[in-house]
């Protein structure tokens, strides 16, 4: 005989019970608050007919109560005689039906809505598994590496895995490492933007979102995967192939009042800030720490500037020197000569412009570059904003996220990158 798992039926009686409790509580007050207006009108009645029967009022209310107990073992002999009385005495059997038939319907309806509800639950995470079976790795044909996908649009779950718009919303949201993104906000401001819904997967081990320490001297750090698309795959695979450190915001603790990781007006101002920058600061264990913080450009309110991918490293806007004495890299030699290798790069294998900031500025005391210095003095911060066009939109976005990991570990680690066979796996999701 198979053996049948069933659950477990008190549980669903605790569940009806938490649901309907309010209900029954308010209930219970209205028929409490009837019985006393109902045991005071038969005081009144039956005190003139018989008071030596109904001497006081709280005798009415113990007679009342005694009713709803069916009179258990004659506590009270005494009944009234009065037209009125009688009247009362009927309303108050009404009463007692209900007493006992109102709390029973709602742990009926609740027990009903437990079931429900124990079912949608258990649809819902067949739903979650078969949504993440849609983040298999695909392999990139220009680096023949396997990654996971920055999104999938949910037409395309609708078609392939067969779930309605419904189940895949309460899929997403009853997951951890699922979010709906729309890709309207990666278009740059002035152009038509159309409204495309994806979903996205992303890497969860922290309350504010992903850390992943490899020792290096360089940490990759994405401060708005949670509300930028792609940044946060990207600088996962950058930080992949280049053997360096990661750490990513995918968690916003109140959507409703978005906190910034980037321009940082407080270092209290949300739950985990304090640990996502303790974070970033335990990971700097050698006389030359280098924190690149990944952010996007060109998205729904920026315009198409002439270049793809701006460098910034904390001095004003337009100033791309380092005599700025508030600028936030140290080793300005090793900083110039990967800017120079990796706008060559970009530019005669891709065709992207690079500038240094030219279009966006770091000057700002909020700026996190001035927020990651684990007080060693020697951390080399700056901040890469590449256009959604690179990050997003181009199918060679995994060729450049390598390249710009060769040349930043050749750069700024002092050494060369060597290929792996685990970047061929295949398999489902992240591996932290």
């Amino acid at each position: 005989m198979k053996k049948i798992k069933t659950e477990n039926p008190f549980v669903l009686v605790v569940k009806a019970y938490n649901a309907t409790k309010r209900e029954m509580w308010l209930s219970l007050q209205l028929l409490f608050c009837i019985t006393a207006i109902l045991s005071l009108l038969l005081f009144y009645f039956e005190h003139e007919a018989q008071p030596e029967v109904f001497e006081h009022f709280w005798q009415a209310l113990l007679w009342t109560f005694t009713r709803y107990l069916d009179n258990i073992d004659g506590i009270v002999e005494m009944a009234p005689v009065t037209t009125e009385g009688k009247v009362i005495a009927i309303l108050l059997s009404i009463v007692a039906i209900a007493i006992v038939a109102i709390p029973a319907g709602l742990i009926g309806s609740g027990f009903m809505d437990a079931i429900a509800e124990d079912k949608r639950e258990k649809e819902i995470e067949g739903f979650k598994l078969r949504l993440k079976k849609s983040f298999r790795r695909k392999q990139c044909r220009h680096t023949k590496y396997r990654t996971v996908p920055p999104f999938v649009s949910v037409v395309d779950i609708q078609a392939k895995q067969g779930i309605d718009t419904k189940d895949i919303l309460d899929a997403v949201n009853g997951s951890d490492d699922f979010r709906l993104r729309n890709l309207a906000t990666t278009q740059p401001l002035g152009e038509k933007a159309n409204d495309r819904l994806v979903v996205e997967h992303f890497a969860l081990n922290t309350p504010y979102g992903c850390k992943v320490d490899r020792g290096s001297n360089v940490t990759i750090v994405s401060t708005s995967s949670v509300s930028e698309a792609g940044i946060g795959n990207f600088a996962w695979y950058l930080a992949l192939y280049g053997g360096f450190n990661y750490v990513s915001k995918e968690v916003e603790c109140n959507p409703d009042e978005p906190f910034s990781y980037y321009n940082i007006a407080n270092e209290d101002g949300d739950p985990n800030i304090a640990t996502f920058l303790d974070d970033i600061k335990a990971m700097e264990r050698s006389d030359k720490n280098w924190v690149v913080m990944l952010l996007s450009a060109s998205g729904a309110e920026e315009p198409v500037y002439p270049s793809q991918l701006h460098w910034i490293h904390g001095a004003r806007r337009g100033d791309g020197g380092f005599a700025d004495p508030n600028i936030t890299v140290r080793d300005t030699v090793a900083y110039d000569n990967l800017y120079k290798a990796c706008e060559t790069m970009a530019e005669e294998k891709f065709g992207y412009k690079s500038d240094r900031q030219e279009y966006h500025a770091g000057s700002s005391k909020m700026y996190i570059g001035r927020h990651v210095d684990g007080g060693r003095g020697e951390v080399n911060a700056f901040t890469l904003r590449m256009a959604f066009e690179v990050t997003v939109w181009d199918d060679r976005r995994i060729a450049i996220a390598k390249e710009i990991a060769l040349l930043m570990s050749r750069h700024l680690a002092g050494k060369e990158v060597e290929a792996c066979e685990d970047w061929k796996s295949k398999g489902i999701g992240y591996e932290l």
